[in-house]
């Protein structure tokens, strides 16, 4: 439960949110299309949830690669800090953002790697009649920090002077990644029950069935939500900017 209010400290800074976003774009003046490549890769970085699959059926246990692959994804979070510091040296803003970008992008390659370990311990691990209120207390957690944390650093950013405000943004991303940090280390402690045995190999059926669900589910809203009026759909579903999307949250569903 604790290690899911620290998750959020990381998530809600280092990720494609609006701290984020109004860092690269406002305050270190990355051009449009520097966020639209970031975006589209941490994107196709999801593919790797399905090589990790076959990672995980290759290892005798989980926890393991999975802290070791998460350690390293939230610790290049202390990039994305690194960055405002580099600005402060002098550097452009272009250097300073391709260096956030580069420390994020690599970031999710490292969480896409193991993320499917995360989701099978936590299966074997929480008892099947307690599941659900297990998330979903979990997730209460993850967005009560969540709102209170994001609510704090825009309060920061407001408060502090321009000349002042690579310091706060260093501060912020420094926090985030040191909070997801400690939501790893906290799952040293988390018992790790033995797999249950795998039954064979894994038919095309079976790898496919999950995404013939998906896309009979999608391909219909996709088209009702085309003849709706934007302000009629969610706010996940309106039109936002051009060159980047309002709802730009990947992969970090496991987190919360």
């Amino acid at each position: 439960m604790a290690a899911g209010g620290f998750a959020a400290l990381f998530m809600t800074v280092c990720n494609i949110q609006p701290i984020f976003q109004v860092y690269l774009a406002n305050h270190l003046g990355a051009p449009a299309s520097l966020l639209g490549t970031l975006f589209g890769f941490m994107l196709a970085t999801g593919a790797l949830q399905l090589v990790s699959v076959f990672i995980y059926r290759a290892l005798p246990r989980r926890k393991t690669y999975f802290i070791a692959m998460s350690v390293i994804h939230r610790f290049l979070g202390l990039g994305i800090a690194a960055s405002a510091f580099l600005f402060l040296t002098g550097k452009s803003g272009i250097e300073a953002a391709r260096l956030a970008a580069l420390a994020l992008a690599l970031s999710w390659v490292f969480m896409n790697i193991s993320t499917s370990g995360w989701l099978s311990w936590m299966a074997d691990l929480v008892p099947e009649d307690v599941r659900g209120s297990f998330f979903l207390r979990r997730s209460a957690i993850f967005q009560t920090v969540t709102v209170l944390w994001f609510f704090a650093a825009s309060v920061l950013l407001d408060l502090v002077p321009e000349s002042g405000r690579s310091w706060a943004y260093a501060a912020i991303f420094g926090i985030g990644a040191l909070g997801g940090i400690v939501d790893i280390l906290l799952h040293v402690r988390i018992p790790e029950p033995a797999p249950p045995p795998v039954e064979g190999r894994l038919t095309a059926a079976e790898f496919l069935s999950p995404w013939a669900t998906a896309i009979s589910s999608a391909f219909p809203w996709a088209r009702v939500s085309r003849s709706l009026p934007s302000t009629w759909l969610p706010p996940s579903r309106r039109r936002a900017s051009p060159t980047w999307p309002s709802s730009a949250h990947p992969t970090s569903g496991w987190a919360s």
